[in-house]
């Protein structure tokens, strides 16, 4: 019998490990694209381009009730804390969250991961009342159902316009984005973090509420888990050994942390613990829940899912930890 082709797209610096190229996995050829993300979710939600995929976690809650021709198993590659991507305009005088009210904020997009988290913490953490802010929209909506809530005061930016030079500019207030700004360095001097001290934020949140937020999830084409049932195990070992190696090859080496680049990875060890990259539901299920209260308060879902659903194919667990 032949090998079985396929191909994975992923690029969450956790997988550092798994190199472009193919691997074997039993019968599975699987060839690793290191793809980004953006284009890696659109792809994967529009046009099914990859059999094996590291995908948005809000992507695949807002989606999963209308029925996906993909499934999660319950590994997590690429976890980030997102108090360091909030930033502020200086014209605008915004030195805490709660100033934050009545604002103008630029996102990425309604329904993405960093956005969910981080309009979580602040409404839930520092009392910002979602309704009262415009929300200055980078990209529309994409795909079926991605729509924002009634209630969210939502525009789009003028084409001519880029998020961060608005925030330069103090034409928003704010901005939250999955990513870091792009600017000249006379721009980056307008701008400022909403959180200067965003380590000390960061493990503080962790330590006060054992929240360590998943970005993304690994998902598995239904038609791939139809024909070959054991894929589903065979697939989540193989990338949660990936990322194990990682973690162990950093701490054995005393590396930099992947969180906070200005710490070795003991002193990251010493906030998060020996292995906070674990595979399960029941390993996850704080965050898990706590990100699908986030999407059904913010619109993203209609209905609070439990998270054990999230992982079944034809009503059973992909893997035995689900």
């Amino acid at each position: 019998m032949g090998s079985i082709q396929l191909v994975m797209a992923c690029d969450a610096p956790e997988l550092a490990l798994l190199k472009e190229g193919t691997a074997r996995l039993g019968e599975l050829e699987i060839e690793v694209q290191h793809v980004h993300p953006r284009e890696r979710h659109k792809k994967m939600a529009q046009s099914l381009a990859f059999d094996i995929c590291e995908y948005s976690l809000v992507d695949y809650l807002n989606s999963f009730d209308r029925g996906l021709s993909f499934t999660a198993v319950p590994v997590f590659p690429h976890r980030v804390f997102r108090h360091r991507d909030i930033w502020v305009s200086s014209a605008s005088g915004v030195t805490e969250p709660k100033q934050l009210n009545g604002a103008r904020i630029g996102i990425q997009s309604w329904v993405n991961t960093a956005g969910g988290w981080q309009r979580g913490i602040l409404q839930q953490d520092y009392g910002v009342d979602l309704k009262s802010i415009e929300w200055v929209r980078e990209s529309p909506e994409e795909g079926e159902g991605k729509q924002s809530p009634n209630w969210a005061r939502i525009t789009q930016k003028p084409r001519d316009r880029v998020l961060e030079q608005m925030l330069a500019s103090g034409d928003i207030a704010a901005m939250m984005l999955p990513r870091p700004p792009e600017l000249h360095p006379e721009e980056m001097q307008r701008i400022g973090r909403l959180f200067p001290n965003y380590v000390a934020d960061e493990q503080g949140y962790y330590a006060r509420t054992r929240l360590f937020p998943i970005m993304h999830v690994m998902v598995i084409k239904n038609a791939l888990l139809s024909s070959h049932p054991g894929s589903g195990k065979m697939v989540s070992h193989w990338v949660q050994a990936a990322l194990d190696a990682f973690v162990e090859r950093q701490r054995s080496t005393n590396g930099k942390s992947i969180l906070w680049k200005e710490l070795r990875w003991s002193e990251q060890q010493s906030h998060l613990g020996p292995y906070a990259w674990p595979a399960g539901v029941e390993a996850n299920r704080k965050e898990l829940e706590a990100l699908i209260a986030y999407a059904l308060q913010q619109g993203i879902i209609n209905r609070r899912v439990s998270p054990g659903e999230l992982f079944q194919f034809n009503g059973k667990p992909l893997v035995e930890s689900a």
